[in-house]
């Protein structure tokens, strides 16, 4: 997350997708290998970051985590 912050723009955002836990266990049952899911919340502590989770409608089965620099 350090490098995503340090590459992006001062007004630009980082966005990432997880899965949510239903369809990790859809993946895992079907790939056994895969590694779990992380929040990326546990890597933006410290970081001066606005947080924000969404479950679009697009991508249903995914978290979406907005995180923008703060002021």
């Amino acid at each position: 997350m350090k490098e995503c912050l340090r590459t992006t723009s001062s007004e630009g955002i980082i966005c990432v997708f997880e899965p949510t836990e239903a369809a990790l266990e859809l993946i895992c049952k079907a790939y056994p290998e895969h590694p779990d899911a992380s929040d990326p919340r546990l890597y933006t502590q410290g970081l001066n970051l606005s947080e924000e989770r969404k479950t679009a409608t697009c991508l249903p089965h995914n978290f979406t985590y907005i995180f923008k620099e703060r002021d």
